[in-house]
């Protein structure tokens, strides 16, 4: 294993629901907006940090956008990786901020709440996380040293939390990257967050 690797997290292109303030966490994905300026800045960005390889979750919508990032840049995608879906969130699926709260009796202000956790349905906060740190030691397998993952702003948010030690909440507007370095030079693995380039 590299000691050192790169990772560019950048989350997917706005889709209608983000437009409209509709929650969609499950595999029911919705349509991309037009956001050609957008993912052709997050494709430039990509080109400038040298990233050999795109990764995606395997949702359409992420599947989409690094397409539209590799036809933009180049740079080819090498496949999907469940790891970093979205989390799952069951039953407020399809629903507004306001009409979570009146179904389930709570404010959505941050996919990563424990109180998605009583949600029929839907990942506990514990799953999503053993999940996407199984991606991670996957990723960190490859032979690539500069590596796009396109994601959603949930993976991010928990990115943040776990390696940057903030637990405020964040907002991740469509197609910003979350730089990522890795490195265990020193024998033990560490991970430092950069800011996020939005």
């Amino acid at each position: 294993m590299n000691t050192s690797k790169h990772l560019f997290f950048v989350r997917h292109a706005p889709t209608e629901s983000n437009l409209s303030g509709v929650w969609r966490c499950g595999k029911e994905d919705p349509i991309l907006s037009d956001s050609t300026d957008r993912v052709t800045r997050a494709a430039l960005l990509v080109s400038d940090f040298r990233c050999t390889v795109i990764l995606s979750s395997e949702m359409l919508r992420a599947v989409q956008t690094a397409a539209m990032i590799s036809e933009a840049s180049g740079i080819k995608v090498k496949g999907t990786m469940a790891e970093f879906n979205e989390r799952a969130c069951g039953a407020i699926d399809g629903l507004t901020y306001d009409g979570i709260y009146e179904k389930f009796g709570f404010h959505m202000d941050t996919i990563l709440t424990e109180k998605l956790d009583s949600v029929p349905g839907a990942e506990t906060l514990s799953e999503f996380r053993s999940r996407v740190l199984l991606g991670i030691e996957k990723v960190l397998t490859c032979s690539d040293q500069n590596i796009c993952i396109v994601t959603h702003g949930g993976v991010m948010a928990l990115l943040i939390r776990l390696f940057g030690n903030r637990t405020e909440r964040m907002r991740f507007p469509n197609c910003s990257v979350l730089p990522v370095d890795y490195d265990n030079s020193s024998g033990e693995s560490t991970f430092t967050v950069r800011p996020l380039i939005v």
